[in-house]
């Protein structure tokens, strides 16, 4: 782009702009004294370019006209264009004007205030520290059943009406799934003994207490992860299990269930190999159910048989401690 310094104010009368490197100037060099305004008088670019520069700073053009436009930051270059003003002919150039780029000095647009997030209300656990076991429901007393990952929190709903002996408590890393289920239970009266907390339970069980303080642990279709990347973001491993064995009173149940046939196989594989879990399934030696052990239906379990996906259910028990 040219300066506008070396831009004519003015249309002359061949149409053509006498800037300094148009290229009708270098094919004729006797176009400035010829048709540009004695006002000016523009020598050829070619013989005396420094009388040329002292000339348009003695006599600058006017300035421009920017159309309006939003600017995205303060000082930033804004094209803008030259505008065609019938009381204003002489700072025309060509039939649609020139356009040169400025730096804007105006305030920049403001800044767009963000809505508040509608779940900050969600309900969490303490971020530091050890975490009583009897804290986690009104109700203090009764069997303890923990589900990782209630999602939409169908079984969680079933599960409390189905075992009204017991507290049940969710664990949701989606904040906003862990309101809408915690405000369902309240709604419905089972707000005492059955909470869902927006929380990670990677983070919260090895701080839970007291050890062998919890009666079943339910896993319902985890891990929707399947790229390398992502491995850091599975829920059942060696560290996970370690941690629900220690919570684990004697006897007590692990139930793990998945629709991906790869998954279900590493899992089984994962929980045989370790030393705490004994295989509690239908046949002697495996973990495997062929139907849920209750009436209680997650919403991707729901799915699963309404679309003919074979579901693996795999149930295991604690081992009591040696000794």
């Amino acid at each position: 782009y040219r300066p506008q310094s070396f831009r004519s104010p003015v249309k002359h009368p061949c149409r053509r702009s006498c800037a300094l490197a148009s290229a009708h100037y270098r094919q004729c060099d006797s176009h400035a004294t010829s048709c540009a305004p004695t006002s000016l008088q523009i020598p050829a670019p070619r013989r005396n370019l420094e009388v040329a520069a002292a000339t348009f700073a003695a006599d600058p053009p006017p300035p421009c006209r920017p159309v309006e436009q939003p600017l995205r930051r303060l000082g930033a270059l804004v094209r803008t264009r030259r505008t065609r003003d019938p009381g204003d002919v002489d700072q025309t150039l060509g039939l649609g004007g020139r356009v040169r780029y400025t730096r804007a000095v105006t305030e920049p647009a403001p800044t767009k205030v963000k809505a508040p997030y509608p779940y900050a209300h969600a309900p969490h656990l303490a971020r530091t520290g050890p975490i009583d076991a009897r804290s986690l429901t009104v109700q203090g007393t009764g069997p303890l059943e923990i589900e990782i990952g209630p999602g939409r929190g169908l079984f969680l709903l079933d599960r409390v009406r189905e075992r009204p002996d017991a507290r049940v408590v969710g664990l949701e890393i989606r904040w906003k799934w862990a309101t809408i289920v915690d405000d369902r239970l309240k709604g419905a009266g089972l707000g005492d003994r059955a909470r869902v907390y927006a929380d990670d339970a990677r983070l919260v069980l090895p701080r839970l207490e007291p050890p062998a303080c919890v009666q079943a642990f339910f896993v319902h279709f985890p891990d929707p992860w399947w790229k390398s990347r992502q491995k850091k973001r599975l829920v059942v491993t060696r560290p996970l299990l370690d941690q629900i064995a220690r919570l684990l009173v004697p006897g007590g149940m692990l139930f793990v269930q998945t629709d991906v046939e790869d998954r279900g196989v590493a899992y089984e594989t994962l929980i045989d190999a370790h030393e705490a879990f004994e295989a509690d399934g239908e046949q002697g030696g495996s973990a495997r159910l062929s139907e849920s052990p209750w009436s209680s239906r997650g919403n991707r379990e729901r799915r699963a048989i309404a679309a003919g996906i074979p579901v693996i259910r795999l149930r295991y028990k604690r081992r009591a401690a040696a000794g």
